[in-house]
């Protein structure tokens, strides 16, 4: 079982789940520094890990967290977590606090940059949630349903709005 990254706004059932099943629990290896006690496997950038025929390449992206991992899938699939969603980023206070909130921009930025938007534009981007409105609205997709998008789209969109900046303080 991958996770992404440690959470800072709830409490993630992935370590008592994989235990549950039998199965390794992965997590970053900078994990230990945000104070995580649990058992898991730890991973540095670009490890792989093989299940069945399927690689599963880990890149640390950090600005969400700074342990932040995205899951590299068959070279074809980018599993993001809150790196990258398909109509903004990631919030940074969340870990950072507002104090250190540019921070983490500044290490999302270089995450964006640096390495995601490095692979290809046929690049599928599965983020880890969509986005819902104060009052309730799904802007993005509906529950139950895949939410995805190219990368060479979201590269547009994202580089003719300058929307990085801009978004990623309003999720």
């Amino acid at each position: 079982m991958l996770d992404t990254h440690v959470h800072a706004d709830h409490i993630s059932g992935s370590s008592t789940l994989a235990a549950e099943v039998g199965v390794p629990y992965y997590l970053s290896e900078g994990a230990s520094e945000r104070g995580v006690e649990y058992e898991y496997e730890p991973l540095s950038d670009g490890d792989v890990i093989e299940v069945g025929d399927v690689e599963i390449e880990a890149l640390h992206t950090p600005g969400h967290t700074s342990e932040m991992m995205n899951y590299l899938v068959d070279g074809e699939l980018l599993l993001t977590g809150d790196t990258l969603f398909v109509d903004s980023v990631g919030r940074t206070e969340l870990q950072f606090g507002d104090d250190d909130a540019s921070r983490g921009a500044e290490l999302l930025y270089d995450s964006l940059h640096e390495t995601i938007l490095d692979l290809p534009d046929d690049t599928t981007i599965l983020p880890g949630h969509l986005t819902v409105t104060s009052d309730g609205r799904y802007e993005n997709g509906s529950p139950g349903e895949p939410l995805e998008a190219q990368l060479g789209d979201l590269r547009e969109e994202l580089d003719s709005s300058s929307s990085i900046a801009k978004r990623s303080s309003s999720d």
